[in-house]
């Protein structure tokens, strides 16, 4: 099963900005899509990080109902765009400290 990277961070409890440098060092891999989109697999996430706790019926349920108020054009579609804001923060954090230790 692939994962996107939030989704790891999740199931993981290992902070995004760590993942992403556990992929830019080569320590996890992942798979680009056609769209670009990164996705590990969970046997790649229990290989690095050990034991994960399972996806539950929960965490299906709040990916349609994302899925749902955005193509309804609900005010609560602003959250993956928040989300996309807190990866990007711990993206460029991790590039700073990359910069910082070159």
């Amino acid at each position: 099963m692939q994962v996107s990277i939030s989704k790891a961070h999740k199931l993981t409890g290992v902070a995004r900005s760590t993942i992403y440098k556990d992929i830019e060092n080569g320590t996890l891999s992942v798979t680009t899509g056609a769209r670009k989109k990164k996705t590990i697999m969970v046997s790649e996430l229990e290989r690095v990080y050990g034991d994960i706790k399972a996806p539950t019926n929960e965490d299906k349920k709040d990916v349609s109902l994302t899925v749902a108020h955005v193509s309804k054009g609900s005010d609560k579609s602003r959250i993956p765009q928040t989300e996309q804001v807190a990866v990007l923060q711990e993206r460029i954090e991790a590039l700073r400290g990359k910069a910082s230790d070159a």
